[in-house]
């Protein structure tokens, strides 16, 4: 006799069937918690690659803005035919007539 599948004692928490008879909200509660706790994990992750690229990014930004301002010098110098701003040699024009 088979007392586990009978009515009238329902099923045993432990039985090989109890995972059928889980309420429905029980697992939309849990998929719900499990998609949450990944999308948190990935702001958390992208947020911390942001703060650790943040030195480099700012060390770039300001290199470009002094290679920027080292261009804009020679191309004036270049329009004026003056010295070159970093090495103080002479800037040949491209075009002599």
């Amino acid at each position: 006799m088979l007392l586990s599948r009978c009515p009238a004692r329902g099923s045993r928490p432990g039985d090989a069937l109890s995972w059928r008879h889980i309420p429905q909200s029980t697992v939309t509660v849990q998929l719900l918690s499990g998609v949450l706790l990944i999308c948190l994990g990935i702001l958390l992750g992208a947020a911390w690659a942001v703060q650790a690229c943040q030195p480099k990014l700012r060390r770039q930004a300001e290199e470009r803005r002094r290679l920027n301002d080292e261009w804009l010098a020679v191309h004036a110098a270049r329009r004026e035919h003056a010295e070159c701003p970093r090495c103080g040699y002479l800037v040949a024009s491209r075009q002599q007539r």
